[in-house]
């Protein structure tokens, strides 16, 4: 009856009923006299509108929790969505950023940044161009002027929406960078190693060989007598030119097994008669040191297919480096047997013996284990069995001496280096 009475407006009003429904009541003078009440049924509209702000919400909650800075525009230019990480990206401000701003407002937040007109005109296009040309995915970089590398993409949206997703990538590109920069240095230094070993090769060995002649000469009494000193120092010349001229051989073979140059020269060997003629040429330096070197082989054990100068390089290698770590009273036994087509070749000694830290990196180049050897003997016999198709085993204990098998397959492969996986240190068993 009031409202009846009333000559403003008639406001409208809204009714929860009992049962949840929700009524809009909206009022008006009947021209006829009276008041006109209009019953809307709005329950399904609230719930509609309730859902909708509850999934916009869940959206932004998620969008939120992604790494990834994530910013939606309508077809309009406008901005519709943004999560924390946007902001964060760009520096932008709580109260900046707003619901309904348009494209070109929203980069000019970002601008201070990164202020290539171009290409956000091509994000712009992508958003606001209905051409299906345009409404497709793009992907690029953004080098921002704080010297972060931004990768973005484009992505229209079902309805119409643009989504424009940003990820740092910085920490990558300065990975890629040092990669890059670390291949270029080990291509360096593999041109490094290519003019080493041509040094190695004129550089020092013509003049090792004119002194080795020339001790050689004198130790034959050629320009006149010497006296028991004289005769005692030039045959250490000559024993300290030998050990060097075998280094630069052994480095000179590294070099070459590394760079994949080396190659086999396969045929017949016999495994008893390579035995014998390397313990032979290491004979002169057992006999210095007092430590005899015995043969445990069966002269009828026969041929395997193999390159005779390597097999012989790695016996050879292998009693030179029992020598080193034998003292007078101990023994060195070299030994083989065939079994299963595998002719199993050992060089043992009765010596100091190996720390097992030692035995890890026994095979390395230029782990010698002491001060007496550039470490390349070892890991040459590693290099050459292998390249035989065979493999290397090294067994130790300290004070209870060094054994050393090398298994060797009485048919070898076709000749070439040993295939080595990039990144991969091989080690002794």
């Amino acid at each position: 009856m009031a409202l009846y009475q009333e000559h403003n407006d008639l406001p409208q009003d809204f009714w929860v009923l009992p049962d949840s429904r929700m009524f809009r009541i909206a009022r008006q003078r009947h021209p006829n006299g009276g008041m006109l009440l209009i019953f809307s049924d709005i329950t399904n509209e609230v719930s509609l509108k309730s859902s909708y702000d509850s999934l916009l919400q869940t959206q932004k909650a998620a969008l939120d929790k992604l790494h990834e800075a994530v910013v939606v525009f309508g077809l309009d230019g406008r901005l519709k969505l943004s999560n924390a990480a946007f902001q964060a990206v760009w520096k932008i401000a709580d109260d900046q950023l707003q619901q309904e701003m348009p494209f070109d407002r929203v980069v000019e937040l970002c601008q201070p940044l990164f202020h290539d007109k171009a290409m956000w005109g091509q994000v712009r296009a992508r958003i606001t161009d209905p051409s299906p040309e345009a409404r497709t995915e793009y992907r690029a970089e953004m080098r921002r002027s704080d010297e972060t590398v931004l990768k973005f993409l484009t992505r229209p949206l079902p309805d119409g929406a643009t989504l424009v997703a940003f990820q740092d990538i910085t920490a990558d590109r300065r990975v890629e960078e040092a990669l890059r920069e670390r291949a270029e240095a080990f291509e360096q230094a593999d041109k490094l190693k290519g003019q080493f070993v041509e040094n190695v090769s004129y550089q020092l060995r013509n003049p090792l060989q004119a002194i080795l002649g020339n001790a050689e000469l004198l130790q034959h009494r050629v320009f006149g007598p010497l006296n028991d000193r004289q005769v005692e120092q030039v045959g250490s010349i000559i024993d300290a030119a030998g050990n060097l001229s075998k280094l630069i051989d052994n480095i000179l073979d590294v070099a070459m097994v590394e760079a994949g140059n080396l190659q086999l020269d396969l045929g017949p060997v016999n495994i008893y008669d390579t035995i014998s003629e390397s313990v032979q040429m290491a004979a002169s330096k057992a006999r210095d040191t007092e430590v005899p070197i015995r043969i445990k082989c069966d002269p009828s054990i026969g041929e395997i297919d193999a390159d005779q100068k390597r097999i012989t390089q790695v016996i050879v290698n292998l009693l030179s480096n029992a020598l080193r770590h034998t003292e007078r009273g101990d023994t060195i036994t070299v030994s083989a047997e065939r079994l299963d087509g595998i002719v199993r070749l050992t060089v043992a000694d009765t010596g100091k013996g190996m720390g097992f830290d030692q035995q890890a990196r026994a095979f390395d180049s230029f782990e010698s284990g002491d001060r007496r050897g550039a470490g390349l003997g070892l890991a040459l016999v590693r290099s050459f069995v292998e390249m035989h198709g065979g493999w290397v085993a090294l067994q130790s204990e300290p004070g209870r001496g060094v054994t050393v098998t090398c298994h060797l397959p009485a048919s070898a492969p076709a000749a070439g280096p040993p295939p080595v996986q990039p990144g991969v240190k091989q080690r002794a068993a």
